[in-house]
């Protein structure tokens, strides 16, 4: 089987973060050929691909774009590629890929919460094409809803994103500001639907009872309105001291390891790959109750409704103020998603997805 991950750019992002992962799975598996192809560009997640996985790295510059097309037909040509799992946005171009080389077999991962809310020229256009989809992915029930509801497709499946448990015993690279104990890190771009704003005036709530406390966001930074106006109020109340942008990085897992809370304040949000990367980190978690983070963090954490700062607020300070429930909790939640959102459980339902497109 051979299996060709597609995804737009490569920088630090959860759908990004999820094409690498599935690329790097499948490279580990006896009889699977992976290879993976960025349409836009690179980015800092590059050096993250094993060895084993064959890569293309196109610079695609508009919707259709031919001289991209016929490169990533070449590359499919030369290694017998057989299925294109193409996430999030890339669909529109594995389509194309499909429309030159019919046999190919398209698999569209949906990763984005907010698919249902979207305009309805978008919704519409999602619609027809998936008519050239031989198999749909979403990473929570609700988008799965959506998927057999709206586009009633045939072959519409609800999987669960995942983690390598294994990578573990990396070290910290980085030393952050602040005491470890009192360290909260939010890893996310600074964008919609990401919530910073919520997230950012729940800690400054925080500060008033734990002016020790810190937060750090990690995170790519657009330096447009969303993120001038995180600066703006940073700065007016004067909480430089305290809340640290760090931008886009690499070894982010490192900013995870120096804290010992992590934050998600999204106000949508689909199976998001930051909650199985701060259990990997052994972290509290403090989530907004949208998407599937009800269900992932369970009552291993706490989750809040979107907007309400005081409940976001008094359960960041409860670990602030608990050591032993937050490193119990901590520990309980690392065990869970061990056991529920590991490569070993997930990779074989792929798989059999992979193969059941063929009947």
């Amino acid at each position: 089987m051979k299996v060709l991950q597609i995804i737009d750019t490569l920088r630090p992002g959860g759908a990004e973060r999820m094409a690498v992962t599935y690329a790097n799975a499948l490279a580990r598996v006896v009889g699977v050929h992976s290879f993976l192809c960025s349409t836009r560009e690179q980015g800092g997640l590059s050096q993250t691909i094993e060895d084993r996985v064959q890569c293309l790295h196109l610079s695609k510059r508009a919707s259709i774009d031919y001289k991209s097309i016929k490169a990533c037909v070449r590359f499919i040509d030369k290694h017998h590629i057989q299925i294109v799992h193409a996430h999030g946005t890339s669909f529109f171009f594995a389509v194309q890929l499909k429309i030159i080389r019919p046999s190919l077999k398209i698999v569209w991962h949906n990763h984005y919460g907010a698919i249902a809310f979207q305009a309805k020229r978008k919704q519409l256009l999602i619609k027809v094409l998936s008519k050239k989809f031989d198999a749909i992915i979403s990473v929570n029930e609700s988008i799965h809803q959506w998927t057999q509801s709206y586009l009633k497709h045939k072959k519409a499946f609800y999987v669960q994103n995942f983690i390598n448990t294994e990578v573990l015993n990396k070290r910290s690279s980085i030393t952050l500001p602040g005491i470890k104990e009192k360290r909260i890190v939010c890893l996310a771009n600074l964008k919609n639907p990401k919530g910073h704003h919520f997230l950012i005036e729940s800690f400054h709530k925080v500060l008033q009872k734990h002016p020790e406390a810190t937060l750090h966001l990690v995170g790519t930074d657009y330096y447009d309105t969303y993120s001038s106006t995180i600066k703006e109020y940073i700065a007016t109340h004067s909480l430089n001291q305290n809340i640290f942008l760090y931008g886009a990085q690499n070894d982010s897992f490192s900013y995870l390891q120096e804290s010992s809370i992590g934050v998600l304040s999204s106000s949508s949000e689909g199976l998001p790959m930051v909650l199985l990367e701060y259990a990997n980190a052994g972290l509290a978690v403090v989530v907004t109750d949208v998407g599937q983070c009800k269900k992932v963090v369970q009552d291993y954490g706490k989750v809040v409704p979107y907007g309400d700062i005081n409940t976001f607020a008094e359960s960041l300070m409860l670990y602030l103020e608990d050591k032993d429930v937050k490193e119990k909790e901590g520990t309980l939640y690392k065990k869970h998603i061990f056991a529920t959102y590991s490569e070993s459980v997930i990779i074989p339902q792929v798989l059999k997805l992979y193969t059941s497109i063929y009947d």
